[in-house]
């Protein structure tokens, strides 16, 4: 019993002294002292995916993610907005979203007025102030220092394609970018324009589309067209002029033309 429990306080020690040295990665410079995070990191390695769902064709190696996945087909939008038609199969995009309702910024910036409720949205706003690029490519001179810039980043560098459109020859190493490009396989259009019958999968040419209800009168000098609707004319409002936007963003870029410091 005693020299069982000397070998076992010889590997724990064994262990310890190489965590404390570093773990590393056979098959990259990736290292760690965490034997989980080695773990987790090696399974980004491998080509096949061992869990599978039943219902579609969504794969992964990973349990968290299969387990969240599967909620998907179980309860979908499930987490709902009593503030707007918001809806979401996630708890935390719920979260994420319920923070838009909240006009009081409680994160706001050292070096400048950008304010947000989120934390992690300003710790990768505060990068734009970092003029030290920590993180760099090793395949070529490319710098930054947000991991996930880096990570798409590296994403360039590969000839092989990880998502493959099955409709078409399209492929592309972001899942984002299959889901997006899939859209205009389908047939059956889910964004509708409540004035007219025009239908389109994308959110982005649905905006476009709205645009061309809006009315053709400019302001001044200042070649900014004004909403036209009563649904849209009392969003964001100039207090300089009669300008007004559906978008808080499109205020701001007005109110550039009035040379003002006022904060939106």
């Amino acid at each position: 019993q005693e020299a069982n429990e000397s070998v076992g306080l010889h590997k724990r020690s064994e262990d310890q002294l190489q965590i404390s040295r570093g773990l590393s990665c056979v098959q990259c410079d990736y290292t760690t002292s965490n034997k989980s995070s080695l773990k987790r990191h090696l399974i980004t390695h491998k080509a096949t995916k061992d869990l599978k769902c039943a219902k579609c064709d969504y794969a992964t190696n990973y349990k968290g993610n299969f387990r969240t996945h599967l909620l998907r087909h179980e309860s979908p939008n499930q987490f709902k907005c009593v503030q707007c038609d918001f809806a979401s199969t996630y708890k935390s995009s719920l979260k994420k979203h319920l923070l838009s309702h909240n006009p009081i910024k409680c994160f706001k910036c050292a070096q400048c007025d950008y304010a947000t409720n989120s934390i992690s949205i300003l710790k990768r706003h505060l990068l734009r102030h970092s003029t030290v690029k920590d993180l760099k490519c090793n395949r070529c001179d490319y710098v930054t220092n947000n991991k996930s810039y880096l990570k798409n980043h590296l994403l360039t560098h590969k000839t092989a394609k990880d998502f493959n459109c099955a409709h078409c020859d399209y492929g592309t190493n972001h899942k984002s970018y299959v889901k997006q490009h899939l859209l205009k396989h389908r047939d059956f259009k889910d964004l509708k324009c409540t004035q007219c019958d025009y239908k389109t999968n994308f959110k982005g040419r649905l905006r476009s589309h709205l645009l061309t209800h809006w009315c053709n009168n400019l302001s001044g000098n200042s070649q900014v067209k004004i909403l036209n609707t009563q649904e849209f004319s009392n969003q964001f409002k100039c207090v300089q002029c009669d300008f007004a936007s559906i978008y808080k963003s499109g205020l701001r870029k007005h109110m550039l033309l009035h040379k003002t410091t006022r904060k939106i």
